[in-house]
């Protein structure tokens, strides 16, 4: 992507989350969908698995048959508000073949917001299974009843194994505008 593009978002995103991202580490895509496309391309082999909540946002399901990985479900329910399933629920879903457990925060179509220790305590599952945490943060602001909004990257620790995808087009109404980002510390 552009690197004026890279630097202004990186930017936006240190103001606004009082983070200290770099520039390099923003990959532009075309929308967030490329970007799920390209984490799912970079984390697995053709026939491997990321784990995933369900329900799910369906075009997921898409993403996951273009790069030729299988999705994993693993159910929550609404009865508790669609909160993310136990770390033992999810290690039951993982085999030889998982790669990535994939968050989708807040959720697109639960609207379920998971909250810090939740997702730290997903990051501490994916380290000690040494899987990728994709976080879907296209929806970070679409949050509502004085909820501040969360990114993974305010957690204490932040990882190499997290990829985030981030998405202009949702955050200000630009859905033709197709402008998306792959965030991670993956240098390299």
């Amino acid at each position: 992507g552009a690197s004026k593009l890279c630097e202004a978002w990186c930017h936006r995103m240190n103001v606004d989350l009082d983070l200290s991202l770099d520039p390099e580490c923003f990959v532009i895509t075309t929308g967030a969908s490329e970007a799920l496309i390209f984490a799912f391309m970079a984390c697995c082999d053709t026939g491997d698995e990321i784990i995933v909540f369900d329900p799910t946002y369906a075009n997921y399901l898409g993403f996951a048959a273009i790069s030729g990985v299988s999705l994993v479900p693993a159910a929550t329910n609404i009865e508790n508000n669609f909160q993310a399933p136990s770390p033992a629920e999810i290690i039951k879903k993982i085999t030889p073949r998982t790669k990535a457990l994939l968050v989708c925060n807040p959720n697109n179509p639960t609207g379920t917001v998971y909250t810090r220790a939740e997702m730290q305590e997903l990051l501490d599952l994916c380290e000690a299974r040494d899987l990728f945490l994709i976080v879907d943060e296209t929806y970070r602001e679409f949050v509502y009843d004085g909820i501040k909004p969360f990114t993974i990257f305010e957690l204490d620790r932040f990882e190499e194994r997290v990829i985030v995808v981030d998405s202009l087009s949702k955050r200000y109404s630009l859905c033709g505008a197709r402008i998306g980002a792959l965030i991670t510390m993956n240098g390299d």
